[in-house]
């Protein structure tokens, strides 16, 4: 098999954990690599297609059939674990070195547009927010100061999140803290991937719960 033509990648976790893992590969990876994302081994197991990499939760594998383990196995498969192992790859340990594991076979190469570059060419101020008691025109007060091109960012004790579900699925200031946490490099595109836009203003919002701030 020739590893540098792999073209999807099949992740397999249930928790936040694999939602997050999902977002720093699509940053990462070429724009040419398909990463899938299942919560539940029935859905991957009904997924159809095949991969040539799949990086799956230790828990999660062991629900597999053993016919389908089986199969796995045969394939480049990663298991994602709380502790170090050989071959496997440690949830704890930063997400760069998961990176250095597929390089052999992935042409892991991002093919990412120039957002630095236009954030730099272009100023942009940055609006951060912190309120302990929610209100839900917070966020539209602020807004009415800002000029076009500017980002508000969400710093509340109660996010956005289950309030409206239209940004169910958008990252918030909890992810971006978490990539400020592992120092990423391309912290930038990584802000810019999560925005939302909002007449002439991006929005970043509040996280779910105020201690992924504090952590």
């Amino acid at each position: 098999m020739d590893f540098s033509d792999i073209r999807t990648i099949i992740i397999g976790e249930a928790g936040e954990y694999g939602k997050r893992l999902v977002r720093y590969l699509e940053i990462h990876l070429s724009s040419a690599v398909r990463v899938y994302h299942f919560t539940t081994a029935e859905g991957m197991v009904s997924f159809k297609e095949e991969a040539e990499i799949y990086l799956l939760d230790e828990r999660f594998f062991k629900e597999l059939s053993e016919e389908k383990q089986k199969f796995l196995k045969q394939k480049k498969l990663i298991l994602l674990t709380w502790r170090e192992e050989q071959g496997s790859f440690c949830k704890y340990d930063n997400p760069k070195k998961l990176l250095d594991m597929l390089s052999d076979f992935t042409d892991y190469n991002s093919d990412l547009s120039d957002l630095a570059a236009e954030l730099k060419d272009t100023p942009t101020k940055l609006t951060i927010v912190y309120s302990p008691v929610y209100d839900e025109y917070l966020e539209q007060i602020a807004r009415s100061f800002m000029s076009s091109g500017d980002i508000y960012m969400g710093a509340e004790d109660l996010g956005y999140k289950g309030i409206d579900s239209e940004y169910e699925e958008d990252g918030d200031m909890g992810d971006l803290c978490y990539y400020i946490h592992l120092r990423e490099e391309n912290i930038l595109d990584i802000l810019q991937d999560m925005l939302i836009p909002k007449e002439e203003v991006q929005v970043l919002h509040s996280p779910d719960l105020y201690f992924y701030l504090r952590e």
